[in-house]
């Protein structure tokens, strides 16, 4: 299931966005990609900068702060609700927050089909940048602009993008 919701581009959201695509948002690199499956990282992982607010809850068994501080956190949890709210998307829990930008590639490459969590869950993903980088779920592809957001259930991968980094947020949720 893939829906697009409509991004009221709040004030909050609009300074929210500056600050990831300024100079002073701090990142950290990831080499692997961040799908690690038995046995390994799959062949097919594409290479990420991240800032990850909220960690995984595999991790800890419960979502916890990563790189962030809990005001940089909680303002992104504000932003996330708000358009929930907003777009009228019924949620309980925020699992995961990070964003991730990828460089693009000569080659066009595909992430792993994948799913973030190993049990039921929803996804939400905002374009923060015009890159293109298409999302595929269950099949579906959606091919993003600026400002674009998705809210998603099921397994999913991306393309790089070919010419402009693909900043995104991305948000798991019950």
């Amino acid at each position: 299931m893939l829906n697009s919701l409509y991004n009221p581009k709040t004030e909050d959201y609009q300074k929210f966005k500056d600050w990831v695509l300024g100079p002073d948002f701090f990142w950290t690199y990831n080499a692997q990609g961040g799908v690690k499956f038995p046995g390994g990282y799959s062949d097919k992982s594409v290479p990420f900068y991240t800032r990850t607010f909220l960690r995984r809850p595999e991790l800890k068994k419960y979502p916890s702060l990563a790189h962030a501080s809990l005001e940089e956190t909680e303002y992104v949890i504000k932003i996330v609700t708000e358009i929930l709210e907003h777009n009228k998307c019924d949620i309980h829990s925020i699992l995961r927050l990070s964003v991730n930008a990828t460089h693009p590639q000569k080659k066009i490459i595909s992430s792993f089909p994948h799913y973030d969590h190993q049990f039921p869950h929803k996804n939400l993903i905002i374009y923060l940048t015009d890159s293109g980088g298409s999302t595929f779920v269950d099949g579906v592809e959606h091919d993003p602009k600026e400002d674009d957001i998705i809210f998603f259930t099921g397994e999913h991968y991306m393309h790089t993008p070919a010419e402009n980094r693909r900043i995104i947020l991305v948000a798991t949720m019950l």
